[in-house]
């Protein structure tokens, strides 16, 4: 039976686009983790500047049979440069900024929920590495204890 991601915005006014946007991207994990029971998604600014732009912040948390995954991301370092840079145009050349950083947000905190999902299905396998004694390679011409 599939879930029913729940999403809520704080101090964000979202769009039908942005709200199937996430819901879209909370539907895929199913794909990489079948028993996904809940999964919870906060969208919120996580500070409010006006010069240098409102910074998004996502948090997803998901409930697995055996435990859980939580996912806590703002946007990154190279987008905040891009959006100084923005600054330096005119605010028409820019076509919606907001939702624009918004979904990368979302899509950077998806994905690293998908890489933790994926974790935590081999670990359940197992199928993970483990560290062993390295093994020193035999010299030539001398016989093996």
């Amino acid at each position: 039976m599939p879930f029913e991601p729940t999403v809520t915005f704080r101090s964000v006014r979202p769009s039908e686009g942005f709200i199937a946007f996430v819901r879209r991207s909370a539907m895929k994990l199913e794909t990489y983790y079948r028993p996904i029971i809940d999964c919870r998604v906060l969208v919120e600014f996580a500070e409010r500047h006006h010069r240098a732009g409102n910074h998004y912040h996502v948090r997803i948390d998901l409930d697995l049979p055996g435990g859980s995954v939580t996912v806590d991301r703002q946007a990154s370092a190279r987008l905040t440069l891009r959006r100084e840079e923005a600054l330096k145009t005119t605010k028409g050349s820019e076509s919606d900024a907001g939702h624009r950083y918004g979904r990368v947000a979302v899509r950077e905190a998806f994905d690293i929920a998908r890489r933790r999902l994926q974790d935590y299905a081999r670990r359940q396998r197992g199928i993970v590495k483990t560290r062993g004694v390295p093994r020193r390679p035999a010299r030539r011409g001398a016989e093996a204890p």
